[in-house]
Order: C-alpha cells, then sequence, then structure tokens
C-alpha cells in the first residue's frame, strides 16, 4: 500500500491536506485513524482516514480515502455497533454503500466530502425506520443473502426459470461450487462440457418459487426458512415426502422483483434416525417439524448461469431463438473459427463444425484456438473449447470434410436453421452451391471470405432459389465485380513448400470480417432479415494505398462523396445473366 500512496505523490498529500483542514474546521472532533483500524478497510483500498464527531448529529463516522484519492470518491463508515446484516447498504465494520454523485475530490473537494456526509447521514436516518429496512433489504436480497455462511459455498443454477412449479432437482458438488439443474443428465453433461469430471457426489434439492423477498435480518435458524417454504412454495407437502430428512437437503428459492429474478440457497442438515423409522416419519408428516426444529440451517449464494443470464443477463429478446437454433459451420480456420466462437457467445444452443484439417502454428496469430490445439484437428478443437466456455449449448465436431459426410449433413439439415461456410476455396464453395440447389435445401447459407490482403470482407446469403454462387464468382475464383484492384501484383505470399499460399493479413483485419458475418448469421436467425442478402466491409482509402491497390468503380458506387474511412455497406443480390448457373435456367 505505501508504493501506491508515494506513487500519486505531492497530488495525494495536497488534497489530504485540505480534506484534514476541512474537517477540522468543519467537525466538532478529529482524530487520526489507527493502522488498526485502517486494516479493517484495505480490502476497499482505504490508506488513511479521520474519527469525525458531527456538529448536529449523535453518530461518529470515519472518514476514509482510498490510494486512488483525490480521483476517487471519498468513502464513509459508520463507527460503534455494528449494523452489518441488519441495515440494508451497510457492510462489516460500518462500510456504508453510498450512491455515486458527480463531484469527485479534485474537481470539488468542498462539494465532494458535504454530499458523502449528506449521503451517509441520509441513509442513518433512513434506517431509523424499519419500514426503510425491509423494503430496501428486499429490494436487494442478493447482496445480502449468504453472507452469515459458515462455508461460503457458491451455488451455481442452470435451472429452468420459466418452470415456475415446486419440484426436486439435481444437486452435485465440485471443488469450487454446487451445481443445480433439472436432472441429473442435464448437470453431467454441463460438467462434462466444462472438463470436471469424475464422481461429483450428488445431493437431494429442491426448487420452486416464492412470493415474496427476504428482509434484514435474515433467518439465522431454519425455523423461518422452513415456514417460507411451507406457505409460499406450491405443492411443498408432495414434493417434501419425497425427501429423506436423514440425508442433507438442498433448497433453491427465486424470487421475481422489479429488476428480473434472483436466487437464495439454503441448506438443511441431515437428522439422525434416534430410532425413528423413515416411514414413520413420512407417514406421520413429522419431516417438517423435524426440519425446522432439529435440522441446521446454513444459507449461502446462488448465482444464475443458465444460458438465458448468461447471454444477455435475462434481457435479450431473441436469445429464445438463438438458444433454439441450430448452425452448421463448414470451415473452422481463421475466419470460421471466430464466427463459430461469436455465434456461441452471442447463445446459439447448437453448432456442428466441419473441419478435416489440422490446427498449423503459423494459424495461431488470427484463430481461436491457441498452441495448445495446435497438431490436433480443428473442428475437435474448436467443439471442445466452445462446450468448456458454453456449457449449456451443444457443440458436434466432425473432422472430416463434407464430402465424405453428405449422407449424414443431408439428414441433419432438416433442422437446421442456418448453413456457415468460410472455406475460401472457391471451387469448393460452386460444388457445395450446385449441391444444395440441386436438392433444393431451405436452408440458407452464408458465405464469408476476406477479400485481397483482407482490405474488404463479405458476408453474402443465399438461398436455393436466390442467384448462384456463380452469379459472384468467375469459374476461375475471382469476383465478377471486385471492390478492390491491385494490378500486377495479388498480394498472395507462399512459404518454402508446395501448396502454402497464405495472405498476410492479421487478428484485426479478421474480426472485422468475422463481425460482419456474424452480425448477418444472428440477423437472420432472429428474423431481422432474410437471405438473400450481401454485405459488404471496406477499408480506409488510404489503407489500401498503403497496400499499393485501388478502389474500382463498382465499389465507388457504394462509397459515400468524400468519405475515405472504414464502413460496411448492401449491395443487391441479382442473377448475372452470364454464369453457367444463369445459362442453364
Amino acid at each position: 500500500m505505501p508504493d501506491k500512496i508515494s506513487f500519486l505523490g505531492k497530488l495525494y498529500g495536497q488534497y489530504r491536506s485540505q480534506l484534514s483542514a476541512w474537517l477540522r474546521f468543519h467537525m466538532l472532533e478529529v482524530e487520526p485513524l489507527t493502522k488498526k483500524v485502517i486494516e479493517n478497510f484495505q480490502h476497499k483500498g482505504i490508506v488513511n482516514g479521520w474519527l469525525v464527531s458531527l456538529p448536529d448529529h449523535e453518530s461518529k463516522l470515519y472518514v476514509l480515502i482510498d490510494y486512488e484519492f483525490p480521483y476517487s470518491q471519498i468513502h464513509i463508515a459508520l463507527c460503534g455497533e455494528s449494523r452489518y446484516l441488519e441495515w440494508p447498504h451497510v457492510e462489516e465494520h460500518g462500510y456504508l454503500c453510498l450512491p455515486s454523485n458527480n463531484w469527485l475530490p479534485i474537481e470539488n473537494l468542498d462539494d465532494s466530502i458535504n454530499n458523502c456526509i449528506y449521503n451517509a447521514l441520509e441513509l442513518i436516518n433512513s434506517c431509523q425506520s424499519s419500514e426503510f429496512i425491509e423494503l430496501e433489504s428486499k429490494r436487494e436480497f442478493l447482496s445480502y443473502w449468504g453472507r452469515s455462511s459458515k462455508t461460503k459455498s457458491i451455488g451455481l443454477s442452470i435451472l429452468d426459470l420459466k418452470n415456475t412449479e415446486t419440484r426436486l432437482v439435481t444437486c452435485k458438488k465440485t471443488a469450487n461450487y454446487w451445481l443445480f439443474g433439472e436432472s441429473d443428465e442435464t448437470v453431467e453433461t454441463w460438467l462434462n462440457n466444462c472438463g470436471i469430471k469424475g464422481n461429483n457426489d450428488t445431493f437431494q434439492a429442491i426448487f420452486g418459487f416464492v412470493d415474496e423477498a427476504p428482509a434484514l435480518p435474515f433467518p439465522l435458524g431454519s425455523k423461518r426458512f422452513i415456514r417460507t417454504l411451507w406457505t409460499q412454495c406450491s405443492n411443498i407437502e408432495k414434493i417434501a415426502s419425497q425427501l429423506s430428512p436423514h440425508k442433507e437437503i438442498y433448497v433453491v428459492l427465486a424470487i421475481r422483483n422489479e429488476n428480473g429474478i434472483g436466487l437464495i440457497g439454503g441448506r438443511l442438515s441431515a437428522i439422525p434416525p434416534d430410532g425413528f423409522s423413515e416411514g414413520r416419519l413420512l407417514f406421520f408428516k413429522y419431516i417438517k417439524w423435524l426440519l425446522a426444529h432439529i435440522s441446521r440451517f446454513d444459507s449461502f449464494r446462488v448465482k444464475r448461469a443458465d444460458s438465458d443470464w448468461s447471454h444477455g443477463r435475462a434481457n435479450d429478446p431473441y436469445h429464445s431463438r438463438l438458444a433454439g437454433s441450430k448452425i452448421l459451420v463448414v470451415g473452422a480456420g481463421s475466419l470460421g473459427s471466430q464466427v463459430a466462437s461469436r455465434l456461441a457467445q452471442a447463445g446459439v444452443g447448437s453448432i456442428e463444425i466441419i473441419d478435416p484439417e489440422m490446427l498449423e502454428p503459423n494459424n495461431i496469430g488470427r484463430h481461436t484456438l491457441g498452441m495448445e490445439s495446435v497438431l490436433f484437428n480443428k473442428a475437435h478443437g474448436l467443439a471442445a473449447h466452445l462446450s468448456k466456455n458454453y456449457p449449456h449449448s451443444k457443440f458436434v465436431p466432425i473432422p472430416e470434410s463434407w464430402e465424405h459426410q453428405i449422407s449424414k449433413i443431408e439428414k441433419d439439415l432438416s433442422d437446421c436453421d442456418l448453413i456457415v461456410r468460410c472455406v475460401a476455396e472457391p471451387s469448393n464453395d460452386f460444388m457445395w452451391d450446385d449441391w444444395f440447389r440441386s436438392r433444393q435445401i431451405n436452408t440458407p447459407t452464408v458465405y464469408g471470405w476476406l477479400g485481397t490482403h483482407g482490405t474488404t470482407g463479405n458476408a453474402l446469403a443465399l438461398t436455393y432459389e436466390s442467384p448462384g454462387l456463380s452469379c459472384y464468382f468467375e469459374a476461375e475464383g475471382f469476383l465478377r465485380k471486385a471492390d478492390t484492384d491491385f494490378e500486377g501484383d495479388t498480394q498472395v505470399k507462399t512459404e518454402p513448400g508446395c501448396g502454402t499460399e497464405f495472405q498476410p493479413y492479421g487478428p484485426l483485419t479478421v474480426g472485422k470480417v468475422e463481425l460482419l458475418v456474424t452480425r448477418l448469421c444472428v440477423d437472420i436467425l432472429v428474423g431481422k432479415t432474410a437471405a438473400p442478402e450481401h454485405r459488404v466491409y471496406a477499408c480506409a482509402t488510404e489503407d489500401i494505398h498503403d497496400l499499393g491497390g485501388k478502389w474500382t468503380p463498382e465499389h465507388l458506387q457504394y462509397r459515400p462523396n468524400g468519405y475515405d474511412g472504414p464502413f460496411e455497406y448492401k449491395k443487391t443480390v441479382d442473377f448475372c445473366g452470364k454464369c453457367y448457373s444463369c445459362k442453364a435456367q
């Protein structure tokens, strides 16, 4: 901590002296805090402070400053009897969580300290009202629940919160958390996707919705918790009759308020039989009494890890569509891997990945996978990587070329919502285009590719009824209506080996096109647009000139007059009337 103080130097010392003088002028008593008191607040970065008595208030306050002072707000703590877990917005050692305001000490020291003390007194005065304590702690119940826990353990929930019925669920304990899911299979799949394998202990658990959030002070024993469970959870007696009181019981409760759904957890210890048979206990409905009066209770925090929460904090109106979507990604190279990752991050529920090649060391600079995946199959590596990061979705690797899996692919496309091809091999794309048109497959295909040196990027969505890929590419693989012209130099580089041509663009260039392709995919999946559609990204004019190229007349039709920066635009999707596909029609 002293190193951080010396880093701020004279400015810290100057404002600290000004604050000390202000306090001595306006407060009745001012005492510098001892090192022992300051240590209570070190987790907040506090390095200095004063104990002050206010002129018109009986409370004594700690006025605290951290190592970022005067660029950070002044902190306030309440001195005296602890109100932790009794009053809202009061943490350990009396630290007050106060609203921030527009004034920082470096901008106006007088206003900053005045506002902080005013907010502190307003909170203290408000907490004299039991109604305020109840309403405010209910509004932010997640901030306080589980803080009195003896174990400090945390639960993760992948439960379906759209189902409000009280029910038995699965709880498995890992080294770091308890995981709650709808069934053993759901939980095991999630853990396996995360790479957590082995014998994870399973516990009996209940999930239910309650109408009313808990208020401070929270229950320390099982009696109040059981009363909440029995009075607010529907069908609880029938569910409880399936439990054994002689084993630990885990309970997850969901509470909905104006800010969304929050989860809290409680653990009820096992009750020794002591001569009572389990059947007799359940027959006479003693389980409620035993749990309330004999079982020990411990609260714990539960964090949401379900797909709806992980992909948009339950505020993405399109999440359900994305979570129910299935995509086939053909090509897991520098562009395809990034697009697949973005789609997984967006919450797409199922992605099949086709790529027969292994990852080379020269590819990791612009690939999702890193050196740990080198010399392993791209499809396998990417599916494993995405499964670990997004375990609620399904990722299936197909480590062969699509031509060798054609029967499986055609069968899978019956429930597939989108095909994404980032192969960058025109001949292979032509073959795919002809195949899926001949089968009249309804699923649209989105093609993604980068132009010369990454100066442009394209996202092209086609259907079997739309213009074909041959309307865009000549048989040799060159665009019919190119945006760029690199005369006399294709910008293609080669390694000292046969068949090792590559374009020397980097990860930033791929990133622009990755987002272009991903946005088109997502827009199609959620119904914002439909195929056919063609979107193009173009770099700044200065960048293409530096690379020895120029814009074609075709491109200049779309570039705004006088604008030389990067931008995206749409091109019309028309039949060319010249290609073999058009002539055949």
